[in-house]
């Protein structure tokens, strides 16, 4: 059943991995564009230049365009944490990578005595058995 949801070659599995650090990274650069829009806006109160008001504009496209691209990432990452058997890994990636915790709160949000580096590793180790598995 697992094979059905997410496909399983080594070279397929090995994406899985880029893709984790792709979504960080849009989300990441996702909040610059948010701040920097307010940024342009605040300035756009106090000079009322409409170079700034075009600015603002196509800085919205952007953003639209960065929703609809974190959305599809999403939504892919959600499939294939479905397919994860082991409902701790499936709980941890969910806080790291949907949910955008740092690993010291996925950690507290687990629970149970475990640390920031126990479930990165333990995230690492899902990932790298899965790919030798493949």
């Amino acid at each position: 059943a697992q094979q059905d949801i997410w496909p399983r070659s080594r070279k397929e599995r090995e994406m899985t991995n880029k893709e984790l650090a792709e979504l960080a990274n849009l989300r990441k650069e996702h909040a610059y564009n948010l701040a920097y829009m307010q940024k342009l806006k605040d300035e756009y109160c106090s000079t009322n230049e409409s170079m700034i008001l075009q600015k603002i504009k196509a800085l919205q496209e952007l953003l639209n365009a960065d929703d609809e691209q974190i959305l599809g990432k999403i939504c892919e990452i959600e499939k294939y944490i479905q397919g994860i058997n082991d409902s701790y890994i499936r709980l941890i990636i969910k806080y790291k990578y949907i949910d955008c915790h740092s690993w010291a709160r996925v950690a507290d949000l687990v629970g149970g005595g475990n640390t920031k580096d126990s479930v990165r590793m333990a995230v690492k180790r899902y990932l790298s058995s899965d790919t030798e598995n493949s």
